[in-house]
């Protein structure tokens, strides 16, 4: 994996041309877009902003090239591309500046809230354009699978009340792997063992906790619906605690010497139970900022041992 990173960093053309090509492959493996955004984030925490851009200018006007000569529609990846480049190139500028983990990916969440008040802002009703959206994308599949037209419409309208937060963590999912893509790759680079020293550092500021249970307050009083404003950022906001989460786990895994055999299963158990497990996941990184078990676990001393 290091010969090929060094291949790709050996100068700009080699940068564009892996870009484009991982790209490309996502048309095929869509998550070969974080790649290629991660390229761009690597590019720009090594070489500058001003390298960062010149590869997503070329980049996009390769897509767009691409897309003449084969009498293809670019904009169905150039949207994408375009969106999750960008916030890598933001990214990978802020951690070359500041080299803070917690500090590039609180703004990157900034932004993902951004997205979800844009939709409020440009949608009169965010949840019915969802609605409507996906009846009209989804119809031939719900007629197979939910035969019922009232099932149809709960399992539609459950889906599209959680769109617009939904589609926001979507997007700091994508922008924080890309994140960590570069992070490894650069600590892979250097021979160092920097990502694994950053990751589990991970702990974002305290403000987070108590806005948190703030955008709660309006659902538990019964005075939001989960359609509104605060829940669909608050929903953004449970990705910042399970990377909080994770970081523990991480932490923990390395300090008892844990196999990564039980990390994996971790991971495994963590998919496969979603939502429930997310949930999960995010309580013990809140709980984690409150209390910092790592510095805890760091300062609790051995007890002495009684013959």
């Amino acid at each position: 994996m290091k010969s090929l990173l060094v291949r790709i960093m050996q100068g700009r053309v080699q940068a564009i041309l892996a870009t484009l090509a991982a790209a490309c492959a996502a048309l095929i493996f869509s998550p070969m877009l974080i790649a290629s955004a991660a390229i761009i984030a690597l590019s720009t925490l090594r070489n500058g902003m001003r390298e960062g851009l010149w590869i997503i200018l070329s980049s996009l006007a390769g897509l767009a090239l691409l897309g003449g000569i084969l009498s293809v529609s670019p904009w169905a990846l150039l949207l994408p591309a375009s969106w999750l480049w960008l916030s890598a190139w933001s990214s990978g500028w802020l951690l070359r500046r500041g080299r803070s983990l917690a500090g590039t990916l609180e703004p990157a969440m900034i932004g993902a809230w951004l997205l979800v008040g844009l939709q409020f802002l440009a949608l009169d009703a965010p949840v019915e354009f969802w609605r409507e959206l996906i009846s009209n994308l989804l119809q031939s599949q719900l007629d197979v699978l939910l035969p019922e037209p009232e099932q149809q419409q709960v399992f539609v309208h459950t889906l599209a009340t959680w769109m617009p937060g939904a589609i926001a963590a979507s997007w700091f999912v994508l922008s924080s792997s890309t994140l960590l893509l570069a992070l490894w790759a650069e600590a892979t680079l250097r021979d160092t063992h920097d990502f694994s020293r950053a990751f589990q550092a991970l702990r974002f500021s305290r403000s987070w906790l108590i806005i948190a249970p703030l955008l709660l307050i309006p659902a538990l009083l019964g005075e939001e619906t989960s359609a509104g404003l605060p829940s669909q950022l608050y929903l953004v906001m449970i990705v910042l605690f399970v990377l909080q989460a994770l970081s523990l786990l991480h932490h923990l895994a390395g300090h008892f010497q844990i196999k990564r055999f039980w990390l994996t299963g971790t991971y495994v158990v963590l998919i496969l139970g979603m939502p429930f497990s997310l949930n999960i996941a995010s309580l013990a990184g809140y709980l984690d900022g409150w209390w910092d078990f790592r510095t805890r676990l760091q300062h609790k001393k051995k007890p002495p041992y009684d013959r």
